[in-house]
């Protein structure tokens, strides 16, 4: 797998990422960001196609890039007999921000793991604060 580097930029400038796969069955790329599928906007735009040696050639192409864009970006060539990922993070400077972040259940006695999707740098730290609920809430 072709693997894209980390980038850190300034507001602006268009950025492209790109991912080259092989496999048989040949596989599909997928782009995520921060966990989540990439934003579906006139300024990102994903192309895919495969070469006559069956590499898979996947790229995103984020026009003017803003600090919200910022974020650990992975592709994911996915086929029939697995799966393999790349990621790196692309960073924005800017004042920090934290993206929404999904409602999500737990089983009681069971590890949860919560991330923070945040952009924005540099970021000197994440502090995490939880509301109280009564038992009637939850």
């Amino acid at each position: 797998m072709y693997k894209f580097i980390q980038q850190t930029l300034q507001p602006g400038p268009d950025v492209s990422l790109k991912c080259i796969a092989t496999g048989q069955p040949t596989p599909q790329i997928q782009w995520t960001l921060d966990g989540f599928p990439l934003p579906q906007n006139e300024r990102f735009m994903i192309g895919q196609y495969a070469t006559v040696s069956g590499d898979v050639i996947s790229h995103v192409n984020i026009s003017k890039v803003s600090v919200e864009d910022g974020g650990n970006y992975a592709c994911a060539a996915i086929n029939r007999v697995g799966i393999t990922t790349h990621s790196a993070p692309l960073h924005v400077y800017g004042l920090p921000m934290v993206r929404k972040m999904p409602s999500i259940s737990a089983v009681a006695g069971e590890t949860l793991y919560v991330t923070c999707p945040a952009a924005g740098y540099p970021i000197a730290g994440i502090t995490w604060e939880k509301e109280r609920f009564s038992e009637a809430e939850i």
